[in-house]
């Protein structure tokens, strides 16, 4: 039965799915809880007490810390897709995603070597550490410690409207396929709708600021205007251009506008000029206030 139909966005991205699992070195102790609770004449249940099985671990906090920031570099880098899980990455980030991640899996699994090496030592400085709280049971062996730690991803092409192999009636599959239409269609345009709220966010920060410095009275520390703020414009709205992975040219049309306005700011003269300071201010509000007109 060929009825597929070929939708702009299983063409322009793909998806990224990343999968991680960690030990994070923490126990709920119910019974140092109940004595706690009993010492400060409170209600059973009222308060409760988490052990810190590794201390202050640092080769535990930098897997951690690693494994944090996979997750939100994808979440910046990408846009949402349908199951929540997997990530819609545009054909034009592939590359700089693909290199992210494989940097971060090689840290991690650096990172997770290092604790290995000291994960006995570590616990055996916790026996003293936590004193009566100490329980062997709640460390896993040493030979298993590795395998309760994880970060791979795989990268998978979008399905096209009409990708379902099953045998039910040609109504169920043409039911099927517009289901996975709409909430396609829902899931890229709330996704681009993101993207561009969170621009629209860093030019309001940045216009915020500009009006601080304007209403500084010479006292105090004078607000400062970092570069990095209008650099992470600049990301915001890449973004919003790769994500636009269905063509629309009203998104276009919306990156347009404001990238207009990100190209006029200039750092340096923003920090000198009151007059250049109240025309960006202008800018943005304008650009802003125009986008309703664009659909967003």
């Amino acid at each position: 039965m060929e009825n597929q139909t070929r939708n702009p966005v299983s063409a322009n991205a793909i998806l990224c799915t990343l999968t991680m699992s960690v030990w994070t070195g923490t126990k709920t102790d119910r019974d140092a809880g109940d004595d706690l609770t009993e010492l400060q004449s409170a209600k059973r249940g009222s308060a409760k007490v988490i052990k810190s099985l590794l201390g202050d671990c640092s080769e535990l906090r930098e897997v951690l810390r690693i494994s944090t920031q996979a997750r939100q570099a994808l979440k910046a880098m990408t846009l949402p897709w349908i199951d929540r899980g997997a990530r819609l990455v545009p054909v034009s980030r592939y590359t700089k995603v693909q290199a992210m991640l494989l940097k971060c899996q090689h840290d991690f699994y650096n990172a997770l070597d290092t604790l290995v090496d000291v994960y006995s030592d570590r616990i055996a400085q916790s026996r003293v550490s936590l004193g009566h709280m100490f329980d062997e049971t709640d460390y896993p062996p040493l030979e298993e410690i590795r395998a309760r730690f994880a970060l791979e991803f795989v990268f998978a092409p979008v399905p096209d409207n009409g990708d379902f192999r099953i045998k039910v009636a040609d109504d169920a599959i043409a039911a099927l396929q517009s289901q996975y239409s709409q909430a396609l269609d829902t899931t890229v345009k709330d996704g681009i709708s993101s993207a561009m709220s969170a621009a629209c966010a860093v030019f309001e920060k940045l216009s915020e600021r500009l009006t601080a410095i304007e209403a500084h009275d010479g006292y105090g520390a004078k607000p400062k205007l970092h570069a990095s703020l209008v650099e992470s414009i600049h990301e915001a709205l890449d973004l919003v251009q790769d994500g636009n992975v269905i063509d629309s040219p009203y998104v276009a049309d919306a990156h347009r506008q404001l990238r207009n306005v990100a190209n006029t700011l200039d750092i340096e003269e923003l920090r000198v000029s009151a007059r250049i300071r109240q025309g960006a201010q202008q800018d943005i509000k304008d650009a802003i206030a125009n986008l309703p007109s664009l659909g967003f």
